[in-house]
């Protein structure tokens, strides 16, 4: 089985578009196989976190802890960092009157 030639089926995007390459890695005489390989991180422009966002990112980190002590949302991770939360009450309401399939 032969892996397509995807660059014959589609139009090339624009160069500062392209998320990636692909390259073509004979793996045996039988068989082609091609690997995508993205561009290398940072981010080419690199992100910009400037003080307003710094703040606002603290402040939205605090609004959910508060949240969390007030017993209106939940943490889901136990985490330090990268924490998720869930709305309880929301989720109570979607699973009311339903049944497992």
């Amino acid at each position: 089985m032969r892996c397509p030639n995807r660059s014959a089926r589609t139009t090339a995007a624009p160069p500062a578009a392209k998320k990636g390459i692909f390259v073509r890695n004979p793996t045996n005489p039988d068989e082609e196989v091609q690997a995508f390989v993205p561009h290398p991180l940072p981010p080419d422009p690199p992100l910009d976190f400037d003080m307003a966002l710094i703040n606002e990112l603290h402040d939205a980190a605090n609004a959910l802890g508060r949240l969390g002590e007030l017993g209106i949302t939940r943490e889901l991770t136990g985490k330090a960092r990268d924490r998720i939360y869930a709305y309880t009450e929301y989720l109570d309401i979607l699973n009311e009157d339903t049944e497992p399939l």
